[in-house]
């Protein structure tokens, strides 16, 4: 279960701030969504191997079984926010359904969560909420800065 939640948690943190940045940065729809994949699976490589490395240090963990989860738990949501962007003709257009998928996301994994941890839906929604917009915010900013810069 923890190396599903690394995977999903991260590739929804990363990979919204990522997609918000090159929106407002890329301006192309073609180009957000081929830097999205590209971005993700890059950090879903390197989310599993963290994974292995991590979980050889801890008793009992199955470091393959512990990577190979990590990293298609991180892809499958990276697929998931990706396809907006080659649905909709335009990156502005794509955005809002890209949050809305983020936070189906969200939801599904806080209800599991909850449920699993035995803690408040709401507390776990709320934190992953969070910290998915705030970095989505930062990355929106520097996305603007750089394409006025640029």
């Amino acid at each position: 279960m923890a190396s599903i939640v690394l995977g999903i948690n991260d590739g929804l943190i990363e990979l919204t701030g990522a997609l918000v940045g090159f929106t407002f940065a890329l301006k192309d729809h073609n180009l957000v969504a081929v830097s999205g994949l590209i971005t993700g699976i890059a950090a879903a490589l390197s989310m599993a191997a963290s994974a292995f490395m991590q979980a050889r240090h801890e008793e009992g963990k199955n470091a393959p079984k512990a990577a190979a989860i990590t990293g298609i738990s991180y892809i499958i949501v990276v697929m998931l926010l990706v396809i907006p962007y080659f649905v909709f003709s335009t990156p502005l257009h794509a955005l809002p359904v890209m949050f809305a998928v983020a936070i189906a996301i969200i939801a599904v994994v806080s209800r599991y969560n909850s449920m699993y941890l035995n803690q408040s839906y709401f507390k776990e929604f709320g934190m992953m909420f969070v910290f998915s917009l705030g970095v989505a915010a930062v990355s929106f900013i520097i996305g603007y800065f750089l394409n006025k810069v640029l």
